[in-house]
């Protein structure tokens, strides 16, 4: 009996240190899983960050630059051609009397236009669908079907400048709608600059004196008239000039005139597009931006000795300039 006591208490004894060494196991090991856990969730905050920085700098689209084959079809139809092969909407930009190169202008692309342009626009090809209509929010923007080639169009940016944003909705026939969005810096041309004084030139017609003009991208006031001079007068801000002829103020003081217009002057901007001008004296008046050219025309309606004919020029990118000139009339 007295043994059997003995057995049963070692039997408990051992049962116990087992039990003991057991928990002691475990408490070690959910210590040494913390510790582990740890050290990974450090290293994973740590790492992606730095990764996806990278790549967002690397992933910028940057532009192509095709070479068109033109052999045996006009340059307009190898480029329709080749759009086709690639199945998408593209914004290009070529000058076929240049060279045969096309720049392909990605979606978040940067890129520095042609700055010897007179009209500063790209085209717009589509390849699968036809385009119904083009909208934006961006004031300075204008679109067009394209004058020459079939289902292209243009859009056209009436403003001078870096990283421009470029951004529209093509709406295509079936419904369906695409977002681009894309930067465009357009220059000044090569850094010429008007006279401080009046300019006279001797451009015998009005597209070789509009040529010549282009080259400045600002906004000109000159005096011209090709019916009845050879003469044209460029007159940069703050300057006098004196207007040459008779213009109608021999009718008008006679009584034979219904209209008190003087004189007249033009606005011409090479740079940005015009979308008004403000008079600041009450004996001038203003046209509209013509139809076809970015040009306006201002009338003075009275005579005299150093006339200020002062104006405001507002641009559909939403600048403005002042403009202040002093004119003597010949009565």
């Amino acid at each position: 009996m007295r043994k059997k006591s003995i057995v049963m208490l070692l039997c408990m004894m051992l049962t116990v240190l087992l039990v003991g060494c057991g928990k002691e196991a475990e408490e070690t090991s959910e210590l040494s899983t913390s510790g582990i856990a740890s050290d990974v969730v450090s290293e994973e905050v740590s790492e992606p960050v730095s990764d996806e920085v990278i790549s967002e700098e690397d992933t910028e689209p940057e532009v192509e630059i095709v070479t068109i084959d033109t052999n045996g079809v006009s340059p307009s139809e190898a480029l329709f051609k080749y759009v086709k092969t690639l199945n998408k909407t593209v914004i290009v930009d070529f000058n076929f009397s240049e060279s045969s190169d096309v720049s392909i202008i990605p979606n978040g692309a940067k890129y520095t236009i042609n700055e010897d342009k007179y009209s500063i626009y790209l085209n717009i090809i589509p390849a699968a669908k036809e385009i119904s209509e083009i909208k934006s929010d961006v004031n300075y923007l204008s679109f067009g079907v394209h004058p020459i080639n079939e289902g292209a169009w243009c859009v056209y940016i009436e403003t001078i400048g870096t990283d421009i944003e470029v951004a529209f909705t093509v709406v295509y026939d079936d419904g369906t709608e695409e977002d681009f969005a894309f930067y465009v810096t357009i220059g000044e041309g090569e850094n010429i600059s008007l006279s401080q004084e009046v300019e006279i030139l001797n451009y015998d017609n009005f597209d070789a004196f509009m040529e010549y003009l282009k080259a400045y991208r600002q906004t000109i006031i000159a005096d011209y008239s090709f019916l009845e001079k050879t003469e044209q007068a460029l007159i940069p801000n703050g300057s006098h000039y004196t207007l040459q002829g008779e213009g109608e103020v021999g009718a008008v003081l006679a009584g034979e005139g219904d209209a008190p217009i003087v004189y007249d002057l033009s606005v011409i901007s090479t740079g940005r597009t015009i979308k008004d001008i403000t008079p600041n004296v009450d004996y001038i008046s203003v046209t509209e931006p013509s139809d076809v050219l970015n040009i306006c025309y201002i009338y003075i309606e009275t005579v005299g000795t150093d006339l200020e004919v002062s104006f405001t020029v507002n641009y559909e990118d939403g600048t403005s300039e002042d403009y202040t000139i002093y004119i003597t009339t010949v009565e």
